[in-house]
C-alpha cells in the first residue's frame, strides 16, 4: 500500500490548553508495594546537567550539537572502560547474527549522542522562540481509515528516542488530537522529588501536543484502563509506548533474545473492538523527523484474550526488529532486551 508524506513545521514556543488527569504523587506505593525514595544522587546531577545545558541549547546551533554531543560521549566512556565493555557486549549478545547498520560499539555511542541531543532539544522548547523542527508522517492513510465513521484508534508508540515529543507534534499537525497513557516516572527520575520537579520539564512541553494525559498511578491502578476505554468508546484517538512497565507482560523472541511486553495496547484493542496501529518515530536527517505508521495489526476474537494479546505482541516485535536493525542507534530498548543466553541461564537456574 503506498504511503502519503506530509511535511511541515510546527513552533515548539507557543502553548496549547490540555485537559490532563495527571498528580503528582506523594507517598503512593508502586506494583512491587514499596515506596519511591524522597530524592537521590541522580537527581542532583540531573539538575546540574539542565542547568549546565540550557544555554547550550539556546545559543549554540544545532548543527553543532551532534559534535558536541560525540565529543563528550567518547569522553564518558573513555574514562569508564568497564561498564562501556559490559554494555557493548549486551548490545552484542542481543544482536546475535542480525546484520545491524552499525556495530554494537557504535550504537552506544551513537545512541548515547542522541540522547545528549533530545535533551537539547526539549530545553530548546523553552526559547523564546522556541524549536520549529520538519516533521513528516508516513501512513496516514492507515490511521484515517482506522478513525473513519468516528471509530477509537490504538496507537502503539515504539520506544525510540525522539518519539516522546516529534509522535505528538507529527499526530497534532496533521489534525489529531491524541490521549496519552503516562506513568509518573515519565522523563528523567521515579523519586518523589523527580517526580514533582524533574519529569514536568519534559511532560510540560509534550502536553501542549496533547489533548489529554492519563496517568496510571504509581501503582498501576485500573482507574486509568477505565478513562482509556471511555475515550475510545467516544471515538478517541489513545497513544501508549511500547514497554515494559506493567503488571501484564509477555516475552516474544527478538532479535538473539526476547522482549518483554506489556500487553495493556493490543488489550485495549480488543476489548473496545477497535484499531491497533504500531508507530515508529525517527530522526532520518539531522533536522527531520519521520513518523511512520504501519498498518494494522489485525486481533483474533476467537483465541483467549490472553493467547490474542500475545499473538498481537509477537507481531508487533516481528516488524519492530527491521526497524531497529536500521536505526539501531535511536532504540531506547535495549536495557530490557534480555540475550537469549542470560535467559537460559537463569530458567537453568
Amino acid at each position: 500500500m503506498s504511503r502519503k508524506t506530509h511535511s511541515g513545521e510546527l513552533n515548539l514556543g507557543k502553548t496549547h490548553t490540555i485537559n490532563s488527569s495527571r498528580r503528582m504523587p506523594t507517598a503512593e506505593l508502586t506494583t512491587n508495594g514499596s515506596r519511591p525514595p524522597l530524592i537521590s544522587p541522580l537527581d542532583l546531577c540531573i539538575v546540574i546537567a539542565l542547568v549546565v545545558l540550557t544555554p547550550i541549547a539556546w545559543t549554540v546551533p544545532q548543527r553543532m550539537w551532534s559534535k558536541l554531543g560525540r565529543g563528550v560521549i567518547a569522553m564518558t566512556l573513555r574514562m569508564l572502560p568497564r561498564i562501556t565493555a559490559s554494555h557493548v557486549a549486551r548490545i552484542d549478545l542481543c544482536l546475535g547474527p542480525a546484520a545491524a547498520r552499525l556495530p554494537a560499539r557504535e550504537i552506544l555511542i551513537r545512541g548515547l549522542s542522541h540522547y545528549f541531543e533530545d535533551t537539547l532539544l526539549l530545553l530548546k522548547c523553552y526559547r523564546p522562540d522556541g524549536w520549529q523542527p520538519v516533521v513528516r508522517l508516513q501512513g496516514l492513510e492507515h490511521l484515517q481509515a482506522a478513525a473513519a465513521g468516528g471509530k477509537g484508534v490504538v496507537l502503539w508508540l515504539s520506544h525510540f528516542l525522539y518519539s516522546s515529543i516529534s509522535t505528538k507534534i507529527a499526530l497534532r499537525q496533521a489534525g489529531f488530537e491524541v490521549i496519552h497513557l503516562s506513568h509518573p516516572r515519565h522523563g528523567y527520575s521515579s523519586t518523589l522529588f523527580g517526580m514533582r520537579f524533574l519529569n514536568p520539564i519534559r511532560i510540560h512541553v509534550e502536553d501542549r501536543y496533547l489533548k489529554e494525559r492519563v496517568s496510571t498511578g504509581l501503582n498501576g491502578t485500573t482507574t486509568a484502563v477505565y478513562k482509556l476505554r471511555v475515550r475510545l468508546a467516544a471515538g478517541g484517538i489513545i497513544s501508549i509506548t511500547a514497554r515494559d512497565t506493567a503488571r501484564k507482560v509477555t516475552r516474544v523472541p527478538f532479535l538473539a533474545g526476547s522482549l518483554s511486553l506489556a500487553t495493556g495496547a493490543p488489550g485495549l484493542a480488543r476489548q473496545t473492538k477497535t484499531t491497533l496501529l504500531p508507530v515508529h518515530t525517527l530522526q532520518s536527517d539531522p533536522s527531520i523527523f519521520t513518523t511512520i505508521i504501519d498498518p494494522p495489526i489485525e486481533m483474533d476474537d476467537a483465541q483467549p484474550r490472553w493467547d490474542s494479546n500475545a499473538a498481537a505482541a509477537l507481531e508487533y516485535a516481528r516488524r519492530l526488529e527491521a526497524v531497529v536493525l536500521e536505526f539501531p542507534d535511536q532504540w531506547l530498548g535495549w536495557n530490557y532486551l534480555e540475550p537469549a543466553l542470560l535467559s537460559t541461564r537463569r530458567h537453568q537456574n
